[in-house]
């Protein structure tokens, strides 16, 4: 054998060499794995939220507090109807009705010695406070944490 021939038979051995090791050691696997997502197990209601709930009257609207403020701003209902304010804000929230010198607060008091329409206190981010309206009028409402965050419910 000529040292030509030597060295292309060789040269063929590395390559045929490098080429089986390339499909057998570093050759990325064809198969894709198939995750499926795992969600944590629901978490089961307290006997306190139990309790709420049970106590709780029927809502007809919902006023969802965010970062951003009320939305919606402005709500018409009846009377007698039921607003649940949930606060969706990473901040707290206490609803107050206050008084401008074209809008009355709401009357009456609340537990707290304000008006009736009074949550009395912060409400903590998921949580939620309701309120039903017997008095006819247009109620402005603010966030007393943030009294830049305001709206109006409008009773017929």
């Amino acid at each position: 054998m000529s040292n030509l021939s030597k060295e292309l038979a060789v040269l063929a051995a590395v390559i045929a060499l490098i080429v089986l090791a390339l499909l057998f050691l570093g050759a990325p696997s064809r198969q894709t794995l198939k995750t499926t997502p795992t969600l944590p197990p629901p978490s089961q209601p307290t006997a306190q939220d139990l309790q709420k709930l049970s106590e709780s009257p029927a809502f007809q609207y919902l006023v969802s507090y965010t970062d951003t403020g009320f939305q919606p701003q402005k709500v018409t209902i009846s009377k007698g109807q039921t607003i649940r304010f949930a606060n969706n804000s990473s901040d707290e929230l206490w609803v107050a009705s206050f008084g401008t010198t074209s809008t009355k607060i709401y009357p009456g008091t609340s537990s707290c010695g304000s008006t009736e329409f009074d949550s009395c206190g912060p409400i903590s981010h998921g949580d939620y406070w309701e309120f039903t309206f017997q008095q006819p009028g247009a109620w402005q409402f603010q966030n007393n944490v943030d009294k830049n965050h305001s709206g109006i419910i409008v009773v017929q």
